[in-house]
């Protein structure tokens, strides 16, 4: 049971799932129904300016902004974080090892934790206050470096996930705060999706949490797909927002 460990002695365990390709009927996936969208995107950063963390600031962070605004339409968007992850990320005259993919199913945030996140990303604290007492969400934009074929990204339908059942806060030590994830129990009913040969421009875009939406948040991880598993490393690309629906800053930062 997921619920009765505490969250640091939670077992880990491995299960086979079916994962199906959306390719076929992709647009019928979308964030209000299942969680998770695919929508075709260009980006004007080349690949190999994906590890200059300026130059993703700079240019990547205004496109997903105005991204994540048109598909929502939300009033204000704010991208706190990215992620880079594959095989190495140059930096001067060393190469750092980035994050490789997380094969764990879990969500980023729970419904405290993304109270947290809003608190204490956005800049403005008294706006803050304001937009985690509206309808706010917390979405991330999930983008291939390469095409995808070993280590995949799959989401599972937000509506094959129950909250009472199959999720419990994991707290997650982060710098100076505690933030809170959900862990995730292994459930047969549960539904898991992904798109087979995903493209640079087919980009992912998925619910952490939304505080009213009628789909509040999926689970998701990466998985050995056996035939591609000794494939060329994945290399990808994730964004972090806070979407507020219902408030504006005082000065447009967003």
């Amino acid at each position: 049971n997921i619920k009765d460990p505490t969250w640091n002695q939670k077992p880990v365990v491995s299960r086979e799932f079916v994962v199906k390709d959306v390719s076929a009927e992709i647009d019928k996936f979308t964030l209000e129904t299942h969680g998770f969208q695919y929508v075709k995107h260009q980006t004007k950063v080349s690949k190999a300016e994906f590890a200059d963390d300026e130059r993703v600031k700079a240019v990547l962070y205004p496109e997903v902004i105005d991204l994540v605004k048109k598909l929502t339409g939300a009033s204000y968007v704010y991208c706190y974080d990215h992620q880079t992850r594959g095989p190495v990320k140059p930096n001067a005259n060393k190469e750092i090892p980035t994050e490789n993919p997380v094969h764990f199913v879990h969500c980023d945030q729970s419904y405290d934790g993304a109270k947290i996140i809003a608190l204490s990303r956005i800049p403005d604290k008294s706006f803050a206050e304001k937009v985690v007492q509206g309808r706010f969400a917390i979405m991330n934009v999930w983008r291939p470096v390469k095409t995808i074929y070993k280590d995949p990204f799959a989401c599972a339908d937000a509506t094959s996930v129950v909250d009472e059942t199959d999720l419990a806060p994991m707290p997650i030590q982060a710098d100076e705060r505690v933030e809170e994830a959900w862990a995730v129990g292994p459930n047969e009913n549960h539904r898991w999706y992904f798109k087979y040969a995903q493209q640079p421009d087919e980009v992912l875009i998925f619910k952490n949490f939304d505080s009213h939406g009628p789909v509040r948040r999926i689970v998701h991880s990466a998985f050995i797909d056996p035939e591609h598993a000794q494939g060329y490393d994945r290399e990808s690309i994730e964004m972090r927002c806070i979407v507020s629906y219902d408030q504006t800053p005082p000065k447009e930062d967003a």
